[in-house]
């Protein structure tokens, strides 16, 4: 593979890992929405006293809490960009079989065989032929 079909295809692999880190946040988030939720902080080992001091110490785990949440959800739009920015790129391209491949093999994450059933293709022509073809019309914006 040429340095240039290698720094497309790194470029187009963004869009997976993205994928797989925004379902991390989204995991990540969903937990820490849980733990705000009342009964999902453990008050155990804390003095069950009214004192102004425990008041303190809640708003601050909900400040830290709201915090780490806010971060992840900057993190979450940031990799919202990336899947936008390598979607957005492989929809310009001209060629109809080359935006096809690229989106079923680095968006809907397809297997050659799969791809080649979908194009009505030999498996072999597909990885041989049509996907260097498609990586030739494939330019990063």
């Amino acid at each position: 593979m040429t340095p240039e079909n290698e720094r497309k295809t790194a470029f187009l692999d963004r869009y997976k890992t993205a994928v797989m880190e925004l379902t991390q946040i989204e995991k990540q988030i969903t937990q820490l929405r849980l733990n705000a939720l009342p009964g999902g902080v453990s008050y155990e080992g804390m003095p069950h006293s009214g004192s102004g001091e425990n008041r303190a110490d809640l708003a601050n785990y909900a400040a830290k809490l709201d915090d780490l949440l806010m971060e992840a959800v900057r993190q979450r739009m940031h990799l919202i960009d990336e899947l936008q920015t390598v979607s957005r790129a492989i929809d310009h391209v001209k060629d109809a079989d080359s935006r096809i491949l690229l989106r079923s093999k680095y968006i809907d994450l397809m297997g050659w065989a799969e791809i080649a059933a979908l194009m009505n293709y030999s498996e072999e022509y597909v990885k041989r032929g049509k996907y260097g073809e498609a990586l030739r019309n494939f330019e990063i914006i």
